[in-house]
């Protein structure tokens, strides 16, 4: 409620019982609130050495926050996907701008705690959903990156005529899932061949960036539905 704008009194307000009775002063809500405060301090600081990460996804959620009422306020957030399957968060930091910078930012400083310490590992992929958001494949040198194709394809969808947007969207399909990157290089060029006097702007989306659409062909196959999209 305080991040979304509420004051320590309107939360004092809000939290009491049938009878009026307050369940949480606005003292208790100054100290949960600096309490919080410093387990976010603590967590940009986090050791991040020992994280066997071998898939960053990285995005921008946006929140109704007490900085700008009027506005939602974008969050840069980073999860890791750990060798075991499991995940954990590394970053999450407030950012408007969602901006090559500040991306590079946000992997200088991953580094810099120690992301990629274990001995010959660094992140697989970075999975990076918004355009320009790059950053992570020049920190880690060894790194992919692969755009989310459920936007990617929403993007290029919205260039074409609702009535051939599912012809389109199956076109679009054999290129992102074939079997391999060869075949879809083939595909892809089918896709030109086919829409690009129809629908040149689509076209042009489609080919911004098809490298990054195409890096999860790879990476082994069973990790492939799971790294198409955030």
């Amino acid at each position: 409620m305080y991040a979304r704008g509420c004051s320590t009194r309107d939360i004092e307000e809000l939290l009491k019982d049938r009878n009026g009775h307050i369940l949480l002063s606005k003292s208790a809500v100054s100290q949960l609130n600096q309490r919080l405060w410093e387990e976010y301090e603590a967590f940009c600081e986090m050791d991040l050495s020992q994280h066997d990460v071998i898939y960053l996804f990285s995005d921008a959620v946006y929140e109704s926050l007490r900085l700008h009422k009027s506005r939602k306020e974008g969050i840069l957030v980073v999860w890791g996907i750990l060798s075991n399957g499991s995940k954990v968060l590394l970053n999450m930091r407030l950012d408007n701008k969602e901006s090559y910078e500040d991306w590079l930012e946000v992997f200088r400083d991953l580094k810099k705690r120690g992301l990629g310490g274990i001995p010959s590992r660094v992140p697989q992929m970075v999975h990076l959903v918004s355009y320009p958001a790059k950053g992570g494949e020049e920190i880690f040198f060894k790194t992919l990156r692969q755009r989310c194709l459920v936007h990617k394809k929403r993007n290029i969808l919205n260039k074409v005529p609702s009535e051939v947007a599912s012809e389109v969207k199956f076109h679009l399909n054999s290129v992102y899932f074939a079997v391999d990157e060869k075949s879809a290089l083939r595909e892809a060029q089918a896709f030109r061949d086919r829409f690009a006097n129809l629908y040149p702007s689509a076209v042009k989306s489609f080919e911004d960036d098809l490298q990054a659409c195409l890096n999860h062909l790879k990476c082994p196959p069973r990790c492939e539905a799971f790294i198409r999209t955030s």
